[in-house]
């Protein structure tokens, strides 16, 4: 497994690999920036890089807002209206290094000579990494197990320096939490911490290397290799689990549903995806009033949820008192637990640099959400679709996430962020490359049914010709005969208001897609494409319908059902467009 890129220069996959090593020798918080500086000396002398990222007007907008966030923070803690010590603000100027080294390594990924080969470096250096997590996992629960909680561990630097102990700081940072102690309704829980700062982190970081380890893999195991990947995927799974993370739970699920509504929205659907979404709304009530859910995860910590509740009433308050570029750093207040700013990356931003640099903020996610929406025209395969899926759903969860944990503090989040987010700034060239090489293996489903349906595919052989194929159709003399030397599956007929045989074609669709994965589906009807068609958007296949020769005055019911989720529809009239009014002329062809 090829770990760096072909240049051999992916700092960023060293960095990724090399973050369990930082995390043992008690430097786990610098990991970033080195990688980050490594870059900057590397290329100080190329000027290129900058010119060549900031001639995309959305790349040069959002390093602009970014470096606005950065210059907010920086007035803010000039102006220091709170009269904190200067050491305290040795740490806010370490934090926003964070965000520095964050567009230098964006710059960095997006810039690549080789976009495709820069990400499939990453992918398995983050592969190593999750195997070494799942190590530190199966060690966290057998320490659980024997009651040690490895509260007190500090990595290696830790014990070698003596002054180290003296420095709440230098501490703090050199420590080793492998699992965490969480009293929950009065009982000891054990929570994932595994190399991370807090649960919490290791949560929606784990996300992270699942997402990327599982979103571009075919659910087949045939390998060995497979069978350890699919077991690390599992485990992680387990792991998110157990960091028993409320927020890491709402965002996941929260962005899951975002981004598949942003996925299938279009004009052509959209008041089903308005339908859908209402639907959706009573159901979660009523659960939510029948299983009183609300009570259930906002009171199964109480005195956590009461601390934050009063840290954000006091965030607000700091931020309305000094609204423009804030007090510089987060504080503390008699009476309240938690630092004020703390628990959430918004009322951080306002506590820290105000309202001035809570927009330049904002404006730099709307800026990545605005590059989120048009990369989806560029999806042209599975495997594009996938990787915008992932790359999408990572940014919209860690957005959510964010409103309660703060990311500049564990830096592993922070890192992870900011390569998704170069990942999605590189979508154009790492698209194209995908859709090029799926467009030269193609493999196209026809789900149809025999006779004339049959006869209107066959017209168009020299699409489909050169390219791998399977038909599914009803298992007649004339499809026999015209398809004897084709891979067929036969499905159930007849068809003709028969439900029987609609829910056995659907199975018989699952089991069909599940199997041979195609890339694109074309169908003319009539029924037996309704199953195909809607179990392989799901799938992720384009999906094209030709609608029959012979209706010209009134639509098919197989094209009405199936038109709302049609990539291209296709008529032979031109009088048939008053039934289709998004669909493309292609004329007849007979």
């Amino acid at each position: 497994m090829r770990v760096v890129s072909k240049d051999g220069d992916n700092i960023i996959s060293w960095s990724i690999i090399l973050i369990p090593l930082f995390w043992i020798l008690g430097v786990k918080f610098v990991f970033f920036q080195v990688s980050a500086l490594i870059i900057l000396l590397l290329n100080i002398k190329n000027k290129s890089i900058i010119n060549r990222f900031t001639s995309n007007r959305e790349n040069k907008l959002f390093v602009m807002l970014l470096m606005g966030f950065i210059l907010s923070n920086i007035i803010a803690i000039i102006i220091n209206p709170m009269g904190f010590k200067a050491s305290e603000f040795i740490s806010t100027f370490y934090h926003l290094s964070y965000w520095g080294s964050g567009i230098i390594i964006t710059i960095y990924l997006v810039n690549s000579d080789d976009e495709t080969n820069s990400f499939k470096a990453i992918k398995n250096a983050i592969y190593i990494l999750a195997i070494f997590q799942v190590i530190i996992f199966i060690i966290s629960i057998m320490q659980w197990n024997i009651g040690d909680v490895w509260k007190e561990r500090h990595g290696l630097i830790y014990n070698l320096i003596p002054f180290m102990s003296e420095n709440t700081f230098l501490s703090e940072v050199t420590s080793i939490n492998l699992s965490f102690a969480d009293w929950v309704n009065g009982s000891a829980k054990y929570r994932f911490n595994g190399f991370y700062i807090y649960p919490a982190t290791a949560g929606i970081t784990t996300f992270y290397i699942l997402c990327y380890l599982g979103g571009f893999n075919k659910l087949r195991v045939k390998k060995y290799n497979d069978i350890i990947k699919y077991f690390t995927i599992i485990t992680l799974c387990i792991c998110i689990y157990l960091t028993r993370s409320r927020m890491v739970y709402l965002s996941i699920i929260v962005g899951f549903l975002f981004t598949s509504i942003l996925l299938i929205l279009s004009k052509k659907n959209f008041k089903y995806i308005i339908y859908t979404i209402i639907g959706l709304v009573f159901i979660s009530i009523i659960l939510i009033f029948s299983f009183d859910i609300i009570d259930k995860i906002i009171l199964a910590r109480p005195e956590s949820s009461i601390d934050r509740f009063s840290t954000y009433i006091y965030s607000i308050k700091t931020a309305l008192k000094y609204p423009f570029f804030g007090v510089g750093d987060k504080f503390a207040v008699e009476g309240v637990y938690l630092l004020i700013g703390s628990h959430s990356t918004y009322t951080n931003i306002l506590v820290r640099s105000g309202f001035i640099g809570l927009l330049f903020f904002l404006s730099s996610l709307i800026v990545v959400f605005v590059k989120i929406l048009n990369n989806k025209k560029k999806i042209g395969c599975i495997k594009s679709r996938n990787l915008w899926f992932v790359t999408s759903l990572l940014f919209f969860t860690t957005c959510i996430w964010m409103a309660t944990e703060e990311i500049d503090w564990p830096s592993i989040t922070i890192f992870m962020f900011f390569i998704n987010i170069a990942i999605i700034f590189s979508f154009d060239k790492i698209a194209t490359n995908f859709n090029e090489l799926a467009y030269k293996n193609i493999k196209i489903c026809f789900p149809t049914s025999s006779g004339g349906h049959l006869t209107h595919l066959l017209q168009i052989k020299d699409v489909w010709e050169n390219k791998e194929r399977f038909w599914v159709t009803f298992k007649k003399i004339d499809a026999e005969s015209a398809l004897r030397k084709e891979k067929v599956y036969w499905c159930y007929y007849p068809t003709n208001r028969n439900v029987k045989n609609l829910l056995k074609n659907t199975f018989l669709a699952i089991k069909i897609i599940f199997k041979e994965r195609p890339d694109l589906i074309i169908s003319t009807g009539a029924a037996p494409a309704i199953p195909f068609f809607y179990i392989g958007k799901i799938f992720g296949a384009k999906l094209i319908y030709i609608e029959v020769y012979d209706r010209i005055d009134l639509p098919t019911l197989s094209g009405k059902i199936i038109y709302p989720i049609c990539d291209e529809f296709i008529i032979q009239w031109e009088e048939q467009r008053k039934y289709y009014k998004d669909s493309k002329l292609l004329g007849g062809l007979f």
